[in-house]
């Protein structure tokens, strides 16, 4: 390779002018090959393949084709699994939900049940606004603790 800036010749594989030093360009041109065609991946294989026997490059290309093939399926097979691991957690989800929801209504007749069990029973309305205060405040603690549980322990799964 001539260099272009003092006119040396340098080697084929060389980076640097060996008298000045400057940078060789980092194209040269392949054995045999057009000048358009410079020494790139694609083209030094082309090169590559276009010396072999017929048989071998043919059986280098199913090689490569059938690895090509492969990658896709993997990827095509990743693609499903994370669909279905996404449906999963929105079914899991939508069980929590439900499930301190469920538990809202129990306490919500819990309370109707205890105010209807106070206007039967008690003549005194202090007691009975204090009984059904009671019963608010605990049916308030045990749904934030069965928002907690749902919510943080067992972790709503994000899809």
């Amino acid at each position: 390779m001539e260099c272009p800036k003092c006119g040396a010749e340098n080697p084929d594989h060389a980076f640097y002018c060996g008298r000045c030093a400057s940078e060789l360009p980092r194209t040269a041109i392949v054995q045999g090959a057009e000048p358009a065609e410079r020494t790139t991946p694609a083209a030094r294989a082309k090169n590559a393949m276009a010396k072999l026997d017929p048989s071998t490059a043919a059986a280098i290309k199913a090689d490569l084709d059938a690895r090509i093939a492969a990658k896709r399926e993997a990827a095509t097979l990743a693609s499903r699994k994370e669909q279905e691991d996404a449906q999963i957690s929105v079914a899991i989800n939508i069980r929590r939900i439900a499930l301190l929801l469920i538990l809202g209504v129990i306490l919500s007749l819990g309370s109707t049940l205890i105010g209807l069990a106070i206007s039967v029973f008690f003549a005194d309305i202090s007691s009975a606004k204090a009984i059904l205060a009671l019963w608010l405040v605990v049916a308030v603690l045990i749904m934030i603790v069965g928002l907690y549980i749902i919510v943080y322990k067992k972790r709503l799964t994000r899809f």
